[in-house]
């Protein structure tokens, strides 16, 4: 039998020293802040359990679904727990599916470390997609692998497909999109001469016209008003272009994500540029009684 060397899962390897001893006490997986998510690449979060991507993967997107209790067998799980473990792998592959277009997928578990599990004391199921010849001459349990897609971007299209997927045929309320366009809109910059957050407004029993943005924003009744449509304003943004750095085009799904969640759940959305030169930007619709939506600025000389 012919062997091929693949030294960068020699970390993988090491880490099952750590996972023996965490087996004497908490697990890799138990106790992940949601601060740490990102850093840890926690895709979503259920009530029960969660989904995380596998930093060592054997095909690009191989994701876990991992119990938030520590057990190392599946009858120490209630049936709640057991239904959405279940329930999180078939969101995990429409999300795949949306994102990668796989052929097909392995799903399945490996309970103790005899049976492959490299993290026995927490059970865990693993969902990895599959396409014809990825795999032609090694079964998908190899140690060779070469994985294309990016993995800090492919988190992000992941965490945005399951978010929408997850909430589809939902009703949010207004205090729970803000809390979701924080979320998207964390860490991002609109970008013009200079680079401003997105700053996320609620203005309660409004509606989205002009002159509710004039009166709410404290504006003279003749300041320079333009109205554009969101793809209008993300336009640069939420579509990977030539020109674009390394950084910027990690950044699109992180953009589209944001336009999709205010284009899933608000209605009459409307993009109000207020002013020239320095412009206050203001993406706004209704849910309920309720506006809701971001202010950023552009500057435009």
């Amino acid at each position: 039998m012919e062997q091929l060397f693949s030294p960068w899962r020699s970390k993988y390897i090491a880490s099952f020293k750590d996972a023996s001893q965490a087996a004497k006490g908490k697990s890799i997986f138990a106790d992940i802040p949601p601060e740490e998510d990102e850093a840890r690449l926690v895709v979503y979060r259920g009530k029960t359990s969660f989904v995380i991507m596998n930093l060592y993967p054997y095909n690009a997107g191989h994701v876990m679904i991992v119990p938030y209790k520590q057990t190392p067998t599946l009858s120490d799980l209630d049936s709640e727990t057991r239904l959405e473990i279940m329930n999180l792998i078939d969101l995990s592959i429409q999300a795949l599916t949306e994102v990668l277009s796989p052929h097909g997928f392995n799903v399945g578990l490996n309970l103790g470390s005899v049976a492959g599990g490299s993290v026995d004391s927490h059970l865990h199921f693993h969902v990895v997609p599959r396409w014809h010849g990825d795999t032609n001459f090694m079964p998908v349990i190899a140690d060779t692998k070469v994985i294309s897609n990016d993995m800090q971007e492919l988190y992000y299209k992941l965490r945005s497909a399951m978010q929408q997927l997850s909430k589809s045929g939902k009703t949010m309320t207004a205090p729970e999109l803000m809390e979701a366009l924080k979320e998207a809109s964390k860490d991002l910059l609109m970008p013009s001469e200079s680079d401003y957050p997105f700053e996320i407004i609620r203005w309660e029993n409004a509606m989205p016209t002009m002159d509710e943005v004039l009166r709410q924003g404290g504006y003279a009744e003749n300041t320079p008003v333009e109205s554009v449509s969101l793809d209008y304003l993300f336009r640069n943004l939420a579509e990977e272009k030539d020109w674009h750095d390394e950084t910027q085009r990690a950044q699109v799904p992180r953009f589209k994500a944001l336009a999709d969640l205010m284009k899933t759940h608000l209605k009459g959305l409307q993009v109000y540029r207020i002013g020239t030169v320095e412009i206050d930007v203001y993406a706004i619709g209704k849910i309920g009684n309720d506006v809701v939506g971001f202010k950023t600025k552009l500057i435009e000389t």
